[in-house]
């Protein structure tokens, strides 16, 4: 499906994770809207996202369960990968968990990414999964209630949701970068991420936009490949609403281990000068 970039970028600025609803069922049209998404965002066969409309479990559990219960969503996002540990599968799930996630918040629904505290058990009963596909994610789905209510301005401090790291500690240079890549890296800080880590690091060496993660520690089964994966939608909505088309390329990792994709951008006519110079 092509990108709706204005739709998308307007929602990345105002997208807040939400564990309060209303518990109001969503109406079919809004239903169908975001199952076109969820069927029409899968440039990789490894990645999908599945909405469940009325769960018929609780699959919420763990910290959140303690203090930061999610409650009153009237229906789930479900995000699979095909692979059973780190790998592109997870990037691209993220990617695309991350297009259906601001559909949802340009739609005025609420979402919240959960990759660590959630029951895989209940999780697997809620979609059919092929072999070798796990749960690797779920979001609640729905309307919020109406306030931040004192759990979410909690859980929020914990995770220091609004804070973001600098420009210069994520994409050290960016100033010297072509337009197109220093709005991207710009948008990508404005993604979430697990426990808000920001995990994300960029360079540019003179065509590719590099990003990679910031060190191989990882918390458990919380993967920064899923955080990345996230990251390069919001880059890629921005290289697109300054005109550079491209594509993910999945590159070897460097002498530090940590190279994991480059946006390639297109080269020809206008495209090259945009890209290049």
């Amino acid at each position: 499906m092509d990108l709706p970039v204005g739709r998308w970028l307007d929602a990345v600025s105002v997208r807040r994770s939400r564990r309060a609803y209303d518990g109001v069922a969503l109406d079919r049209s809004t239903l169908d809207v975001l199952r076109f998404v969820c069927e029409g965002l899968r440039p990789w066969v490894d990645a999908r996202a599945e909405i469940i409309a009325e769960p018929e479990v609780d699959v919420f559990r763990g910290l959140l369960g303690s203090y930061g219960k999610i409650h009153g969503a009237p229906s789930v996002l479900v995000f699979v990968a095909s692979v059973p540990g780190d790998g592109p599968a997870l990037r691209h799930l993220g990617y695309v968990g991350e297009g259906v996630i601001l559909e949802a918040t340009a739609l005025e629904l609420g979402t919240c990414w959960v990759s660590g505290f959630f029951d895989p058990a209940k999780a697997r009963k809620l979609v059919e999964l092929a072999p070798g596909e796990r749960v690797v994610a779920v979001s609640p789905l729905g309307h919020p209630a109406d306030q931040h209510t004192g759990t979410e301005r909690v859980m929020e401090g914990v995770a220091s949701s609004h804070n973001r790291k600098p420009l210069d500690e994520i994409a050290p240079g960016h100033d010297q970068w072509p337009a197109w890549a220093q709005k991207a890296a710009t948008a990508a800080r404005l993604a979430p991420s697990a426990t808000n880590r920001q995990p994300w690091r960029f360079s540019y060496d003179g065509r590719d936009l590099l990003l990679c993660r910031n060190s191989k520690r990882d918390l458990p089964r919380t993967s920064k490949w899923l955080d990345l994966g996230i990251a390069s939608l919001h880059v890629e909505l921005a290289a697109l609403s300054e005109g550079v088309r491209g594509s993910w390329v999945d590159a070897p990792a460097t002498t530090s281990g940590l190279e994991l994709c480059r946006y390639r951008p297109e080269v020809s006519g206008s495209m090259e000068d945009a890209a290049i110079h």
